[in-house]
């Protein structure tokens, strides 16, 4: 997860009272090409080196008001444009709580470059199997509420193989979570973070897939295609005496359309 922020910085550092480090993008291709010649590309978070705290955070007040209380702190010097993340800030889903429930609260300050700021406090409570997320944006208050369903699967050995040594894991958990909300909506899938594919199997299928590059689709291959084929019905149909409530016909608008 944490090599995501390859995606928009080339000198990602980690500052800590306890001793910081970082990665360089044109130290690491140095070092490299210094050993074995020229290269088209080099990975980033392979070689890093130790950062002089003090140093560091005398040269960034940002960084000094932030290291007064806290432990930690990933610093994020941008490849990108700074609008694109800003954006991607403003729309952080707020559903990403009901996948990750050691995480109860997120509260982001988005400054934008006329002065102005956005302040999200994104909180979640949870109640069994039934979480409300609630999110305070400039003050304007919205609620989410998700009856959310887990399964664990051992994966068999063509698909451990077939995920590749990064993804093998000897369990993994799929998880359902189906919005409270009345209306029906298209599925989505989503790694913890949205993907962009859809289902029309309502709510959002969680699950470490196994993903192209981008992150942004699922890859084909037996690793997912048995997550699909025989955990997310397992996973379904274990959930619906749950989701059916007073209404016996309500499952129908959950289910995946022909």
């Amino acid at each position: 997860g944490f090599k995501s922020v390859a995606a928009i910085s080339d000198s990602p550092r980690m500052i800590s009272r306890s001793g910081s480090f970082g990665w360089d993008r044109e130290k690491s291709r140095r070092a490299v090409e210094k050993t074995i010649g020229r290269v088209e590309d080099v990975p980033l978070l392979r070689l890093a080196w130790p950062i002089n705290t003090i140093a560091e955070v005398d040269a960034d007040p940002l960084l000094a008001s932030l290291m007064e209380w806290a432990t930690t702190v990933v610093k994020l010097p941008l490849s990108v444009r700074m609008e694109s993340v800003l954006a991607d800030m403003q729309k952080f889903p707020p559903s990403f709580l009901v996948f990750a429930p050691h995480v109860r609260s997120i509260k982001m300050r988005i400054r934008w470059r006329d002065g102005e700021e956005t302040v999200r406090d994104i909180r979640s409570v949870w109640d069994r199997n039934l979480v409300k997320v609630s999110t305070d944006e400039n003050g304007r208050d919205s609620v989410e509420a998700w009856r959310v369903f887990h399964i664990d699967h051992q994966p068999s050995r063509a698909a451990l193989e077939d995920a590749g040594s990064t993804g093998q894991r000897e369990s993994i958990r799929l998880t359902w979570a189906v919005p409270q909300a009345s209306s029906v909506e298209i599925g989505s899938f989503s790694a913890f973070f949205p993907l962009e594919m859809s289902t029309t199997l309502r709510g959002i299928l969680n699950a470490p897939w196994k993903l192209t590059e981008d992150r942004r689709t699922l890859l084909e291959g037996d690793f997912n295609r048995e997550i699909l084929v025989e955990v997310v019905p397992k996973l379904v149909e274990s959930s619906l005496p749950e989701l059916i409530g007073s209404d016996p016909a309500a499952y129908l608008d959950l289910l995946p359309a022909r």
